[in-house]
């Protein structure tokens, strides 16, 4: 069953494209939970549903331009898809877009054919999904509409099953291309996708709230309680500390005011200075060694 395949195994769900928007934005410097929350704010020109309605999931930070990867997905979907996980005896640790797992090729774009669309990415940007129907009007208006095609490679990726459907159209294209490369895939979409996951840096979407928090995930609010109980050890160690130094500071003074007292006594009117039993020490050897102005013994 797929629940024994899964057994022991760290489990990926990859979800249509479709339900997922992928957007590129730029956002300040902070860590993943605060990125979420910024998120929402600069997307909210770009989606049309109400915010609420929706989770951002934020992804590794781009070195070259700066922008941060966010995923768009409804809520409603994401608990619809646990609970169908959770329905087949699974626990995923990640759920992934489909187009966020297509492939980037430098100087090219890449075609990848499914039964409902085609997804499409150019170089190293963010996927984009079409109707099925019509790859030239997918290529123009992803290139735009002055591109020129003959400077354009194409790499298609589609399921042999799905490829005669689709053929004549990219064969149509081909003198108008700069190069067009069709692979077909004997292991299926996931054999590709699965290439994806660990080549393309996809997205995340279980963040936040939606974080899996059995197996190997931490969470810190099982160690609320002895936090807490460590503080409070923390506070009396400190305390006692402070106290154990209040002490020594007084004994310090009323040792001192002894130490002067005793040299006003052998010294009348002299003050000890600011280290008396080194001058008194010093005095002593003086006397013992007959160096005393006087010549006699204390």
């Amino acid at each position: 069953s797929l629940e024994q395949a899964a057994a022991g195994r760290r489990v990926a769900l990859v979800v249509p494209a479709g339900d997922v928007s992928l957007f590129s934005v730029a956002l300040p410097p902070a860590n993943e939970a605060r990125l979420q929350q910024l998120a929402p704010f600069a997307l909210e020109e770009q989606v049309s549903e109400d915010l609420e309605k929706l989770h951002f999931a934020v992804g590794a930070r781009n070195a070259a331009s700066g922008q941060v990867p966010v995923a768009v997905v409804a809520r409603e979907s994401l608990v619809q898809w646990q609970a169908a996980a959770s329905a087949l005896g699974l626990e995923p640790r990640a759920l992934f877009a489909e187009s966020d797992l297509i492939p980037s090729l430098p100087g090219h774009i890449t075609v990848v054919i499914t039964r409902e669309q085609l997804l499409l990415r150019h170089g190293e940007g963010r996927p984009v999904p079409f109707p099925a129907d019509d790859p030239e009007l997918a290529l123009t208006t992803l290139l735009g509409a002055g591109a020129d095609l003959s400077a354009t490679h194409v790499v298609v990726h589609a399921e042999p099953a799905d490829w005669p459907r689709h053929e004549a159209a990219f064969e149509a294209l081909r003198p108008r291309l700069g190069s067009l490369r069709v692979q077909l895939l004997a292991g299926g979409l996931l054999s590709l996708y699965a290439q994806g996951i660990g080549a393309s840096a996809p997205v995340n979407l279980l963040q936040g709230e939606y974080r899996p928090r059995g197996g190997h995930e931490f969470d810190w609010r099982a160690w609320r309680p002895a936090a807490a109980a460590l503080l409070a050890l923390l506070v009396v160690h400190v305390g006692g500390s402070l106290f154990q130094a209040h002490r020594q500071r007084a004994e310090s003074a009323r040792l001192d005011a002894e130490i002067e007292r005793v040299y006003s006594s052998i010294f009348p009117g002299q003050k000890p200075g600011a280290t008396p039993r080194r001058t008194l020490e010093a005095r002593m050897r003086a006397v013992a060694s007959g160096g005393s102005p006087q010549g006699g013994i204390m």
